[in-house]
């Protein structure tokens, strides 16, 4: 490695940059500041971007020749955890020391050390002027906190860019760096199910009043199920909640069996019609009309309100979690 690059890393590397708690603000402005100042020394603009209460975002841009060329956004943080127990550590934390060929220090694997290679190839190439694309560079200094602040600044952002290089991932081994593509984001939902307007005795009504778990549980895989094109079920636009047997739901609810049951009878995710029996059905529903032709219910029978089909055990009322579907 060269030895300047080296010894930029390990200066950066000295800046306790704690976001987690018991840190010092100077300090997340100064390691802010280290990325603006080597996109400015290589050409190129930067500041310093601060919303609300939150911890600057370091925003540069470094511009390739060609006007027309993508544009690419090198993404990182700067702020570091906090170092837990000292008597843990070999050498302190803020010290950076080279044993075996690595660099101990907070900060070197997550995320300093990932970010700056990526930062001085484009920095220098932008210097030379042969930068094939342009480069935006985001760096913020809230990731191991959870902050939100560059997600608004993101939202308030009109230029966006053609993708994003995210330099804080794995490698294959030490010797063979690992690229990564088609990251997932997260979507989070509170689901309450209610399937009875009151609690119900397992022993009186647990063989044909409907159990909130029971609606809820079995759709929580599904929810991710893919199309025999490769796409998470429901696509874009989908929504998650609604109502089981004849209770209240979360938005989202719809009829299953087309009759009302004093509340919704049934609920869908992503856009995809649930059935109590586990099937997944796709496709438009009206409330009112019946899901299956003639008001046919699998297994055969009519049409009958969902709270008095299958079986279940109290209590009948079920709070729903965290609910991560990956699409």
């Amino acid at each position: 490695m060269d030895e300047a690059l080296l010894e930029s890393l390990c200066d950066w590397l000295r800046i306790p940059s704690i976001s987690t708690g018991g840190g010092d603000p100077r300090a997340l402005r100064d390691a802010a500041e280290f990325v603006a100042a080597r996109v400015r020394d290589a050409g190129g603009e930067a500041e310093l971007v601060t919303i609300g209460e939150g911890n600057p975002v370091a925003v540069g841009e470094l511009r390739a020749a060609d006007p027309h060329a993508p544009t690419v956004i090198l993404y990182g943080h700067y702020d570091v955890q906090g170092i837990g127990d000292p008597q843990a550590w070999r050498s302190p934390p803020f010290e950076p020391e080279i044993r075996g060929g690595r660099i101990y220090a907070r900060g070197a694997s997550d995320d300093k050390g990932n970010v700056l290679p990526l930062l001085h190839a484009a920095c220098s190439l932008a210097a030379a002027g042969e930068l094939p694309v342009h480069v935006r560079v985001v760096v913020e200094g809230e990731e191991e906190a959870g902050g939100a602040v560059v997600e608004r600044w993101l939202a308030q952002d009109e230029r966006g860019a053609d993708c994003a290089i995210v330099f804080d991932s794995a490698m294959e081994d030490p010797q063979t760096p690992a690229i990564t593509l088609g990251l997932r984001g997260m979507v989070a939902a509170w689901l309450t199910v209610t399937t009875q307007p009151r609690d119900l005795h397992s022993g009186l009504y647990g063989g044909v009043a409907l159990n909130a778990a029971h609606v809820l549980l079995p759709h929580r895989g599904r929810a991710a199920q893919e199309d025999g094109a490769g796409n998470a079920a429901g696509g874009r636009g989908g929504r998650a909640g609604g109502a089981a047997g004849g209770g209240r739901g979360t938005g989202g609810g719809r009829y299953l069996y087309g009759r009302r049951a004093g509340g919704r009878a049934g609920f869908s995710l992503a856009g995809h019609q649930l059935g109590q029996d586990g099937s997944v059905r796709a496709g438009p529903q009206r409330a009112g009309r019946p899901l299956w032709p003639g008001g046919a219910v699998p297994g055969g029978g009519r049409q009958r309100p969902l709270a008095f089909v299958g079986a279940g055990l109290a209590p009948a009322h079920c709070r729903g979690g965290f609910v991560n579907c990956p699409w």
